[in-house]
């Protein structure tokens, strides 16, 4: 059986500055509106994926032209792009004396590097439960899946620094240099990914709060919890 595949859906979203004493509890500016408009992105997500598996399968006055492939669609993801900024980490690395361990004097190098990390945020869309209530059949009870951080990586908005010691230098030891960098960045992304992950909970909570209030004002005569 053929099938087409469904594009994913994104929505850029600024998390709060790197530092912050505590986990978010709010959403930065204009974020309420940004991920507000994630309810009717999830509606036209299954109504498409709905459309593709119903008019993949019929013959009728709807063509659908497949692909030659034959590729099957397996998930409907909604991506979230999330950008968590001015994340800073610093180290060094030096030259040892063999066996002893032990730091060869003016070898060090130190860098520190600053940069925004975009943290990608995926929702299931299979994986949302529909059920209605045996007893009341105007009440329909939708839950989605958890938040899963994708990946978290840096941006080019990036800036950094690397000095050498008395006895070394970029010309000499510059690969050593510009591997701690990548280090670090890679560093910054980890500890960006780490922060963000207690707020997924926070963030899943507006999107339910969003999907309910948008699904009751265009079906008035339902009762619709969103959890």
């Amino acid at each position: 059986m053929k099938h087409l595949s469904l594009m994913v859906l994104g929505l850029a979203i600024c998390a709060a500055p790197a530092g912050a004493a505590a986990p978010v509890k709010k959403l930065p500016a204009g974020g309420l509106a940004q991920i507000a408009s994630l309810a009717s992105k999830i509606e036209a997500a299954l109504e498409t994926a709905k459309w593709i598996e119903q008019n993949s399968r019929k013959k009728g006055k709807i063509t659908v032209k497949l692909p030659s492939s034959k590729a099957t669609l397996e998930k409907t993801l909604l991506k979230l792009v999330f950008v968590k900024r001015g994340v800073e980490a610093t180290g060094s690395v030096c030259r040892v004396v063999p066996f002893l361990k032990v730091e060869v004097p003016g070898s060090a190098i130190e860098g520190w590097v600053e940069t925004d990390v975009q943290i990608n945020v995926e929702v299931n869309l299979d994986k949302v439960v529909v059920s209605g209530d045996t007893d009341y059949k105007d009440t329909v009870t939708i839950t989605l899946p958890e938040l899963r951080i994708a990946s978290a990586e840096p941006t080019k908005n990036s800036d950094y620094r690397i000095t050498y010691g008395k006895l070394t230098s970029s010309k000499v030891e510059g690969w050593r240099g510009r591997a701690l960098r990548e280090d670090l960045f890679k560093e910054a992304a980890a500890k960006a990914k780490k922060e963000f992950k207690s707020d997924l909970a926070h963030y899943r909570q507006v999107l339910v709060s969003a999907l309910q209030k948008s699904l009751r004002a265009k079906f008035p005569k339902l009762r619709i919890h969103v959890k």
